[in-house]
């Protein structure tokens, strides 16, 4: 027994070797729930065993869908000690390790909210993550970034935020930014509870 419990599924669905295709999915489990039209493609069926890299998604998430990255670590190894739950919507596609959202709302813990597209290349190991983000809305803080645990994940290690994130309240920004965690280019507008600002701006940190 691997302790992934399936509560629910139903939906239109075909697989063999090469394919997952699943219409009008709803599936359930104690900790997530994924409805829409999920897709996965993939050359054979070992490509599972390395699913960062090699099973490419398509897939339309709706609204309601909230994911338990501990139910995703069942197949991602990787993600195993990420047991946080976000709410998402919108058009996945691309593997894990290279993935592109279009029309994309997520949503984590009380504060931490995304509107926009999004590309990410180097997922899982945040520190060699390059971002390509246009944000109609992106805002959190402090407190909800602070339960966020460093890679590798099931070492348990938080993230290590700078104390100054703290004075700044929440924190929206509008824009875009491209780069990676420590070295990116921003250009738009920046609201923290110590003033707003609008820039383009290249950063490099550390």
């Amino acid at each position: 027994k691997c302790g992934f419990e399936l509560l629910k599924l139903d939906g239109k669905t075909e697989i063999n070797s090469k394919f997952l295709k699943c219409e009008r999915l709803y599936l359930k489990t104690k900790s997530s729930l994924i409805k829409g039209n999920v897709n996965f493609s993939y050359l054979k069926w070992s490509d599972y065993v390395d699913f960062i890299c090699k099973v490419n998604i398509d897939s339309k998430l709706h609204e309601q869908t909230n994911i338990n990255f501990n139910d995703i670590s069942f197949f991602a190894p990787e993600l195993k000690g990420l047991r946080e739950t976000v709410r998402l919507s919108g058009q996945i596609n691309g593997t894990i390790e290279n993935l592109n959202l279009s029309d994309f709302k997520l949503e984590y813990r009380s504060s931490t909210k995304f509107s926009g597209n999004l590309s990410l290349s180097g997922l899982p190991e945040i520190n060699n993550l390059q971002i390509n983000l246009n944000s109609k809305q992106l805002s959190t803080t402090h407190y909800d970034l602070s339960f966020l645990p460093a890679y590798p994940f099931y070492e348990n290690k938080k993230l290590v935020l700078p104390q100054e994130l703290y004075r700044l309240g929440v924190i929206n920004y509008t824009g875009k930014l491209v780069g990676f965690l420590s070295n990116f280019y921003t250009e738009g507008r920046l609201r923290t509870s110590l003033g707003i600002i609008s820039s383009k701006l290249s950063l490099e940190l550390g």
